[in-house]
């Protein structure tokens, strides 16, 4: 897998085989990217960002590209969190990011996140959950932007393939998620 955008374009990131990891194409990636930075952020460089349920991190990576001001990885999965280490390495942008590994539920962080990723394993309704409690234990309220990737019904389908459905949506206020 490469990052497709900005600076680190072309550059490899290690996705290793874990199996509750489903990166995201590139396409819906170049996609997602250019609805935020052109509808939502012009410019990345001041923005920080939680890639929540980080997987392979592609996520925080397109957005460290772009030129995020800081990018904090959470991840639960030992062997995903390892792969993302190893491409924080390789990429040597140890300073501009962060990787937590363990449940996002016991992230503690000072930093208000501009800009959240929550992309969890499909089929675990996690995104409410995660939202609460950042909410309420990490002082985001005042976020600008929510991206979550999730399997709802079809009649929400934004990208339809023969491998399945991405269903790619963001809200702001963060309370829609909350009901």
């Amino acid at each position: 897998m490469k990052i497709c955008l900005g600076s680190l374009k072309n550059k490899p990131i290690f996705c290793g085989n874990i199996p509750e990891t489903r990166p995201t194409k590139q396409r819906i990636r170049k996609c997602i990217f250019d609805v935020i930075q052109h509808r939502f952020f012009g410019d990345f460089s001041k923005i920080s960002v939680l890639d929540g349920f980080s997987g392979t991190g592609v996520f925080g990576f397109e957005a460290i590209s772009l030129g995020a001001r800081f990018v904090q990885f959470a991840e639960n999965d030992q062997a995903a969190a390892h792969s993302i280490a190893r491409s924080i390495s390789t990429l040597g942008i140890q300073d501009k990011c962060s990787l937590f590994v363990g449940d996002l539920l016991a992230l503690k962080s000072a930093l208000g996140f501009d800009l959240i990723f929550l992309d969890p394993p499909y089929f675990h309704d996690l995104v409410a959950g995660a939202v609460r409690y950042l909410l309420l234990n990490n002082n985001i309220e005042t976020a600008k932007r929510k991206v979550g990737e999730r399997s709802p019904p079809v009649s929400q389908t934004t990208h339809r393939d023969a491998r399945g459905t991405t269903v790619v949506a963001t809200n702001r206020p963060f309370q829609r998620f909350l009901t």
